[in-house]
């Protein structure tokens, strides 16, 4: 165990299942003109983290590396309070995500589509989904007893679908009355999913207006919308693309959101399905061992009226 002296660095490494790994190499490599130095960070059993104490703070490049993983790096700024925080490994070519400025590789459901809908409306819905299956070949997928099976649908795509397909597929889908969002999975399981929708949550940097970036996004061809502000998170707002979305779309738009320099993240606006507790709590799947504060979770779907409003224009 390190002495806890000095200014005290802490990261968590797991990789895309949520493990810890405990065999990584974690380096702190100076960003200042003045010093190029690169610390190690040593793995700390007592605490589960890998440690290094003493180090002066300022702008880092964070890296993280271990053997069958894509190595991860980013920027980190060491306060005189410290830092601590995560880094999550993926195996080479996984599709991500983000959840604030931290990346989140994920195993994609190639072949799966999700749709969530408003309360009330699975009766009229369901013949409109037993004409879509029936016309696509759609197979519909047993969800456990834990999933509110009223507000949520899960569709298996036939082998070898085209994306082409899938898209005209997933706008079939959202033209269904009383459909909210329809969206590939990001995590799925008998009594738990988590779908992508076409929303994201936008942190700028201050000083920055909604519309700077909107202009800045015509320039760099991102198609966004602008939705509402998030008071809650600060200068954060509500952005919506135009159609359902695929992994891919939503990984290239957040990916040229973060190189306007604009932006501190970007992240999906999930539909999460709670866990089962006394207190109904919505898991945040991107994220290792913590729970959801994003605006929308399904139990879901009357917290998700009041944030799914039209766009304004």
């Amino acid at each position: 165990m390190l002495p806890r002296s000095g200014t005290q660095v802490r990261v968590t490494v797991y990789n895309h299942k949520d493990k810890t790994l405990e065999a990584a190499s974690v380096s702190l490599r100076s960003s200042e003109p003045s010093e190029s130095r690169v610390y190690k960070l040593e793995y700390d059993s007592s605490q589960g983290c890998y440690a290094s104490n003493g180090k002066p703070p300022g702008r880092y490049l964070l890296t993280a590396k271990a053997d069958g993983y894509a190595t991860e790096e980013r920027p980190v700024q060491v306060d005189p309070a410290g830092l601590r925080t995560k880094m999550i490994l993926g195996t080479p070519g996984l599709p991500f995500l983000y959840r604030g400025g931290i990346k989140k590789p994920f195993e994609p459901y190639l072949d799966l589509i999700a749709v969530a809908l408003a309360p009330g409306t699975a009766g009229p819905a369901a013949e409109q989904f037993g004409e879509i299956a029936s016309k696509y070949h759609l197979t519909p997928v047993e969800l456990g007893a834990t999933v509110p099976h009223k507000l949520v649908r899960v569709f298996r795509f036939p082998a070898g679908v085209p994306e082409s397909d899938q898209q005209e597929i997933g706008q079939s889908l959202q033209d269904v009355t009383g459909v909210e969002a329809v969206g590939p999975l990001v995590h799925f399981e008998m009594n738990g999913l988590s779908i992508l929708t076409n929303e994201l949550v936008v942190k700028l940097r201050p000083q920055i207006h909604p519309d700077r970036l909107l202009k800045v996004g015509q320039e760099m061809k991102i198609e966004i919308e602008f939705c509402r502000s998030l008071p809650q998170a600060g200068n954060a707002y509500l952005f919506r693309l135009p159609g359902w979305t695929t992994y891919t779309k939503l990984m290239d738009v957040t990916s040229k959101l973060l190189e306007s320099k604009l932006v501190d993240y970007a992240e999906p606006n999930l539909i999460s399905t709670s866990v089962n507790d006394h207190f109904q709590r919505p898991r945040d799947f991107l994220f290792p061992r913590s729970e959801c504060w994003c605006p929308r979770s399904t139990q879901l779907c009357h917290a998700q009226q009041k944030t799914r409003r039209p766009c304004k224009r």
